[in-house]
């Protein structure tokens, strides 16, 4: 009779054994508001806009379609909102043949820099002009405020 209560008694205590393990991790996890932000946040922001961007100077569509990514009336807002009316009035069409991020750079105060090497297709009246480019989009993810600030092109 020992020998069958035995074989009971060690499933039992593994499983607490177990439980107590998944209970350790969770208390190791800093909490939230100590950790920096995820870049992989930031570099999706800037990914997603590599997307979309060409997507709405292509159909003509306003800067609104471009809002979840960018800062309402940032700098690059503005800039990005001109050259939209820009490509629209000059019926030009983009597409970026390349786009690779190369680096990211914590910054502190929730920004990062992404640095970018792409290779940008204009096509106005059938003639396609390519652009390489090296792209740092400054990028600031916080509670309050996610998505692109800046960008400099060299």
């Amino acid at each position: 009779k020992e020998d069958g209560k035995k074989p009971e008694e060690k499933p039992v205590g593994e499983n607490k054994e177990d439980e107590n393990k998944e209970d350790e991790v969770k208390e190791d996890q800093p909490p939230e508001e100590t950790v920096k932000p995820d870049s992989a946040y930031a570099e999706e922001l800037v990914n997603n806009f590599s997307i979309l961007y060409p997507i709405t100077v292509n159909s003509g569509r306003t800067i609104e379609v471009l809002e979840q990514l960018i800062i309402k009336d940032s700098d690059f807002y503005n800039e990005i909102k001109k050259q939209l009316d820009s490509y629209k009035k000059d019926n030009t069409t983009i597409n970026f043949t390349s786009f690779l991020i190369q680096d990211t750079n914590y910054l502190g105060n929730q920004q990062f820099d992404i640095k970018v090497s792409q290779e940008l297709e204009e096509t106005k009246a059938g003639k396609s002009n390519t652009k390489k480019q090296t792209a740092v989009y400054r990028v600031i993810v916080s509670k309050n405020k996610i998505g692109i600030i800046s960008v400099k092109v060299n």
